[in-house]
């Protein structure tokens, strides 16, 4: 993927900034608009760029008690109240199994909505907006949001959740492809399937406690909440 290089710093007027090099295409927002076809097409290209960035940049490690404090407890515990009661106890046992394990642990985009994925000529894409990259995150995340906002693009983007149905629900329009692409990701990093269901949490909790966080989340009725609390009720499945 091409992505953007900095070339400096600056400041205006009390307010950081960066000058960066010009990352050519179109944001494929448009492109996969009513089209389930494009849609599908354009998250097979994400993930097979997933795939070699992770290979990149994976550090196999074991698991800490710090990683899941951070990564999967706290933002549980903060968003509790507004989550099934079973929930944060069905974490705590997910976590007991992958805590000591070894994983590998990649950087992450961490807002790979489509408006950040620049369509250009073939299979070739452009990928911006790297406000909120991690360099060291549980894997998975970027290719579940990235499928979950683009079931949700194809429609406009009128119900998120109802896309993460589409995507993670079952019998959704990208259901198959989506399951494919996460099993094909977590043969390749061997990843057993409870750290698969980590790191799939992992990635909504992340979402739903940045929102908690912005004072204007309420605004949109909090909908990565709302895909929380579905996949909480799959995580009991």
């Amino acid at each position: 993927a091409s992505v953007p290089e900095v070339l400096g710093e600056l400041d205006l007027g009390g307010v950081p900034g960066l000058v960066e090099t010009f990352v050519d295409g179109k944001p494929a927002t448009m492109a996969i608009l009513g089209s389930e076809r494009v849609g599908r097409e354009v998250l097979r290209s994400i993930a097979d760029w997933l795939e070699r960035w992770n290979a990149h940049t994976a550090v196999e490690r074991q698991i800490e008690s710090e990683d899941v404090q951070k990564l999967v407890l706290a933002p549980a515990e903060r968003l509790a109240d507004e989550l099934p009661e079973h929930y944060v106890t069905n974490l705590r046992r997910l976590v007991d199994r992958c805590v000591g394990a070894r994983a590998p642990f990649v950087a992450a985009h961490s807002d790979l909505t489509a408006a950040n994925v620049l369509l250009m000529d073939g299979a070739h894409i452009g990928v911006v907006d790297w406000h909120g990259a991690q360099a060291e995150s549980l894997p998975l995340g970027d290719l579940a949001y990235a499928a979950a906002d683009i079931a949700s693009g194809v429609g406009g983007y009128r119900d998120r959740p109802a896309g993460y149905a589409e995507a993670f629900g079952g019998g959704g329009a990208f259901d198959e492809l989506t399951r494919s692409l996460v099993t094909r990701t977590a043969g390749d990093l061997r990843l057993d399937p409870a750290m698969v269901d980590l790191c799939l949490q992992a990635c909504w909790l992340l979402h739903a406690d940045d929102e908690r966080r912005d004072a204007d989340g309420s605004r949109g009725g909090r909908p990565f909440l709302a895909i929380l609390r579905q996949a909480a009720e799959q995580l009991r499945e």
